[in-house]
């Protein structure tokens, strides 16, 4: 009896740790990018280029902390953020030359407009790419070296009992 004491105090401290730095990556890691998912999506419905430009310069602050491919199976240029961040680099110098336009002429609108689908696609990269942040191989690792390691201590338990 004492042996399933120990075993599952154990199982309770492996799961409790392991809810722990999931939520903990989950927050530092995950997170962020989130929020400049949600910036994105503001940007896209800004009806001016200054409220844009302060928008997406956020996300791009947040997002500059990534680098590579999180993707670590079959990654693509959907989830590298290297293309990521160029792409947004891109977008904040447009803006900058389209807020020099006329608000009421129609290249103004039309360069708006072509700047929301842009940002609508990025948007769309960089929420595809949080779960692969989540699920890099440390993490991966990390669950597996737990699970062995729970299941030599419950071996090692049975047999001794």
């Amino acid at each position: 009896m004492e042996a399933f004491g120990f075993w599952f105090f154990l199982t309770i401290l492996l799961v409790v740790l392991g809810v722990v730095l999931g939520v903990y990556h989950w927050i530092t890691d995950c997170y962020p990018l989130h929020i400049a998912v949600g910036y994105l999506e503001q940007a896209e419905v800004a009806a001016y280029a200054d409220d844009m430009i302060s928008l997406v310069e956020k996300a791009y602050e947040i997002t500059s902390k990534y680098h590579g491919n999180p993707c670590w199976w079959f990654p693509t240029p959907e989830t590298n953020f290297d293309l990521i961040n160029k792409n947004l680099k891109n977008i904040i110098d447009r803006l900058y030359l389209i807020k020099k336009l006329p608000k009421t002429s129609d290249a103004y609108q039309q360069a708006l407009d072509d700047i929301r689908g842009k940002l609508r696609t990025i948007r769309e990269c960089i929420a595809s790419s949080i779960h692969w942040v989540y699920w890099n191989w440390t993490t991966v690792l990390s669950i597996i070296i737990c699970f062995f390691l729970w299941l030599g201590v419950t071996i090692i338990v049975i047999l001794r009992s």
